[in-house]
């Protein structure tokens, strides 16, 4: 598998339905936080995300 230095994620926006082209590292700042997110809602008992998604 080859990996690329500079590549770009996307983003999706259900508010208005489009996607979202981002650099790599702004999408792992997005995904930390999405992350951080979910966990904190697990913990408080309002968010029953299985742990696989």
């Amino acid at each position: 598998m080859k990996s690329n230095g500079n590549q770009s994620q996307r983003i999706y926006d259900k508010t208005t339905r489009t996607w979202y082209e981002v650099p790599e590292d702004q999408y792992r700042e997005f995904d930390r936080w999405r992350t951080n997110l979910r966990k904190r809602e697990q913990y408080w008992g309002c968010c029953f995300c299985p742990r696989g998604k």
